[in-house]
């Protein structure tokens, strides 16, 4: 039995690509490429087995000229050898680095803005025991110091109209140091 034996056509592949190599050379998506192509915008030859092709300096011509498209991170040479220039190549990692460090920095901010606001549990426990502890000690001195008024009342209505004055002295007045020691540590 003998086979037949196909012989390929040479193509001149020189500048021919396929899509997806094309985009990859070119640092662009797939679908950002396809509607030109869809389109007609930019040619596409088709081989035997159905692979679409595209003319490599027709697209870059095209889409240079006719779209606001950058080709790959880099502009391309004028020579469009899809070789990058060395210069700008170092003036973008340049760029890029200077970018990265803003960023950094300006998390960092934001980091020592937040360290200043955050107070530890440790802190916040001994400040409720300060401040309970400074009520609690009001609290028991209340009764030594309202019972000289208290023992000669007898109206119900006045006793309580005393009590409910004095608790509320007692209150303010603990409100009015707790601010004064906010207002000093402040201008300390």
């Amino acid at each position: 039995m003998v086979q037949k034996i196909r012989k390929r056509k040479k193509r001149p592949r020189k500048n021919l690509l396929s899509i997806r190599a094309f985009c990859a050379k070119y640092g662009k998506a797939n679908a950002m490429i396809r509607p030109y192509i869809k389109s007609g915008m930019i040619p596409v030859v088709k081989e035997e087995k159905g692979a679409k092709l595209i003319d490599e300096d027709q697209a870059i011509e095209y889409l240079k000229n006719n779209t606001q498209m950058k080709l790959g991170a880099i502009t391309l040479n004028p020579d469009n050898s899809g070789k990058i220039d060395a210069k700008k190549f170092k003036e973008f990692a340049d760029a890029k680095t200077d970018s990265e460090k803003l960023k950094a920095r300006k998390l960092q901010l934001e980091v020592d803005a937040l360290e200043k606001t955050l107070i530890s549990i440790n802190e916040i426990g001994d400040l409720f025991y300060q401040a309970f502890s400074t009520v609690k000690i009001a609290l028991l001195n209340l009764p030594s110091r309202i019972s000289p008024l208290l023992v000669s009342e007898n109206n119900e209505h006045k006793i309580h109209e005393i009590i409910k004055n004095e608790v509320t002295i007692m209150l303010d007045n603990l409100v009015t140091k707790k601010l004064n020691e906010i207002v000093d540590k402040k201008t300390n």
